[in-house]
């Protein structure tokens, strides 16, 4: 099985507050979309919001093996 589950995004307070994260690497892609209360950046600089999960891709994996029958 191909790819993971990522974290997705975060509250702004939460990124803003982040202890080594002080800038992104790029750009910004999603600026236009970062208005509100919430964050997304693909970028190295933000571990937060796309690292990922290792207990939610397991759990899908088992979600989805049960389903193939």
């Amino acid at each position: 099985m191909r790819g993971g589950v990522l974290d997705g995004a975060v509250y702004r307070t939460i990124f803003d507050n982040m202890i080594g994260v002080e800038r992104l690497l790029d750009e910004d892609e999603y600026a236009l979309l970062n208005t509100g209360s919430l964050v997304y950046h693909d970028d190295f600089g933000d571990f937060s919001t796309n690292e990922p999960i290792m207990d939610g891709t397991a759990n899908l994996i088992y979600l989805v093996s049960t389903r193939s029958q």
